[in-house]
């Protein structure tokens, strides 16, 4: 039981971490074109702001399994509501470049 559930962990840490590599090629498209609206690129930072809680998550959920190593202080996606909001200004503020 804990095998399969460490086997659907991983895969869905996969996943999670090609659809991040997916949306960085979207972004990558959307900011280069200087027609995208306000909107797009709203929704473009919504989205970047998820993948990365998601790659956090993956890393926390990694780095708790290496031997000898003890889980850093607010690494988990869920514990940084304020690194988010300040991620997603920061990305607000040079797509308005």
């Amino acid at each position: 039981m804990a095998r399969a559930s460490s086997r659907l962990a991983d895969e869905m840490e996969a996943v999670q971490l090609r659809m991040g590599t997916e949306l960085l090629g979207h972004a990558d498209a959307l900011l280069g074109n200087p027609k995208a609206g306000a909107g797009e690129l709203r929704f473009l930072a919504n989205r970047l702001v998820e993948a990365l809680r998601d790659a956090l998550r993956v890393a926390d959920s990694r780095g708790r399994r290496l031997p000898g190593r003890r889980r850093a202080r607010g690494v988990s996606g869920a514990a940084h509501p304020v690194r988010v909001r300040h991620v997603l200004r920061l990305v607000l503020r040079l797509v308005a470049v």
